[in-house]
């Protein structure tokens, strides 16, 4: 917990040794179901706008969620023990770019990646899993397995099993802890610059906007002509159930217009994509996530709808795939270097 998020803290609270006092005892408490929301729990604390404003900011941009829907242990365990984005950095092409030599190493290994194929079937004998049906070329293709780790999410990956492969108490659990989180992406260039900072900017204070990414500064190949690309992300309210898309596609112009000068007049929305439902921006809300292992031998989640606690975004997915292996393996997680 420092560099700028310390200084952020520092900066709008006046008391900040009471403060920070406080989110480490929060944090240092055991998880308990229906501990104090962000929101709820800040409120004990001040009344400050602008520091609400940016813990809103904060929840909404990391987590997918307001302030009002993430518990506050689970929100200060993410910046003071896994230190937030303190070691942090973005793949220069992208998560694709990662995903290519794991590829590559599998089938140095004698293995295949198969892409266009769609998993239709998990099979299961005996209560371990047993196959995958896949459609590979336009036919099925049955493919024995020892062992599936998937990324579809838990909702999702029960679908493709037989109702009656699956542990009655684990399906309720899944349909009763799983709360998808939804955001909304807006891109838009603009007739001239609109922003100069060639990173992320965090917003204080909007109605639904909470960061916008210079695209076409910072990754110039994404805009061959040189003109202005940029993406604003929003978080409904509420986040966590339905919600109405088109109001909030609305509130993030007037968010835009207020808070961009120029966006008004020489701004112009390229594409807006609404994630939720079964593409959300979350596949569990922070801190409602299930474990990695299933009832079912050798079938493992990974991803975002089982981030180990305290963690956030890509880095969260990509724990995930380290805790499910190591799972396989039989290693223990405190034997194994992250």
């Amino acid at each position: 917990f420092g560099g700028g998020w310390l200084q952020i803290f520092e900066m709008f609270v006046q008391r900040g040794a009471r403060m920070l006092a406080a989110i480490r005892e929060e944090v240092g408490r055991p998880p308990v179901e229906g501990g104090p929301s962000l929101g709820d729990w800040l409120r004990g604390y001040t009344e400050h706008a602008v520091l609400h404003g940016i813990f809103q900011s904060l929840a909404a941009s990391i987590f997918a969620v307001n302030a009002d829907e993430i518990s506050a242990r689970v929100f200060f365990e993410h910046f003071m023990v896994r230190g937030g984005f303190k070691r942090f950095g973005f793949a220069p092409r992208g998560c694709l770019g990662l995903v290519e030599p794991l590829a590559r190493a599998i089938e140095a290994g004698g293995g295949a990646v198969w892409t266009g194929s769609a998993v239709e079937r998990i099979l299961v004998r005996g209560g371990a899993v047993a196959g995958a049906v896949c459609r590979r070329e336009g036919r099925a293709v049955e493919i024995p397995v020892s062992a599936i780790v998937s990324n579809a999410g838990p909702r999702e990956t029960l679908a493709l099993l037989d109702e009656s492969a699956v542990p009655r108490d684990y399906r309720e659990r899944v349909e009763r802890s799983l709360g998808p989180a939804a955001n909304v992406a807006l891109y838009f260039t603009a007739r001239r610059p609109l922003v100069s900072a060639p990173g992320l900017l965090t917003l204080v204070g909007a109605q639904r906007v909470c960061n916008l990414a210079n695209l076409g500064q910072l990754c110039p190949e994404l805009t061959p002509g040189g003109e202005p690309f940029y993406v604003a992300f929003g978080v409904p309210r509420p986040s966590l159930g339905a919600f109405d898309a088109a109001e909030t596609i609305r509130l993030m112009k007037a968010d835009l217009a207020a808070e961009i000068p120029g966006f008004a007049e020489a701004g112009r929305v390229l594409a807006v994509h609404v994630m939720q439902g079964s593409w959300p921006a979350q596949r569990a809300c922070a801190g409602h996530d299930l474990p990695q292992r299933t009832p079912i031998e050798g079938l493992w989640h990974v991803g975002d709808g089982v981030k180990p606690q305290g963690w956030g975004g890509a880095s969260a997915c990509a724990e995930s795939a380290r805790l499910a292996i190591l799972g396989l393996l039989g290693v223990s997680p405190a034997s194994a270097s992250p």
